[in-house]
């Protein structure tokens, strides 16, 4: 069965990214580290290979970055499994309305429109990777 992910959209990221906590729970395999650059400092990432998960019946990226999201998930005072970036973005004409608490991603055969919790502009993301090993206590 598929497992709920917490992500958020992340309009300025040039990549989706899978919290590293999140990626080794889920046995996910990494490859080599890269050195990406966040907000205000470089950090180490490694590419995910094998990751299915989709956002309202969506595939995101199978192939994320791999990045410690702790920092991101203390000051959401959640934990942040993941963000969607450009590479998702990308693919759909995205509208925020804010007004609304709601996104709209559509493309040419598909309109997505979901309701979004708390004011922060998120959106259930389900994982349908299988783990290969037990999470880490406290990851569930």
């Amino acid at each position: 069965s598929a497992a709920p992910l917490n992500y958020l959209l992340d309009s300025g990221a040039g990549a989706s990214v899978l919290n590293l906590q999140t990626a080794r729970s889920l046995g996910i395999k990494l490859g080599g580290q890269e050195k990406v650059q966040r907000v205000d400092t470089n950090a180490a990432a490694w590419r995910a290979s094998g990751f299915r998960a989709n956002v309202a019946g969506i595939p995101v990226s199978q192939s994320p970055l791999a990045l410690d999201l702790s920092e991101t998930s203390e000051a959401c005072s959640r934990p942040i499994d993941g963000l969607l970036g450009e590479d998702f973005f990308r693919r759909f004409d995205v509208e925020f309305d804010l007004a609304n608490r709601a996104v709209r991603c559509t493309s040419r055969s598909i309109a997505v429109a979901r309701r979004l919790r708390t004011g922060q502009p998120r959106l259930p993301v389900r994982s349908t990777s299988s783990p290969s090993t037990k999470p880490a206590p406290g990851s569930t």
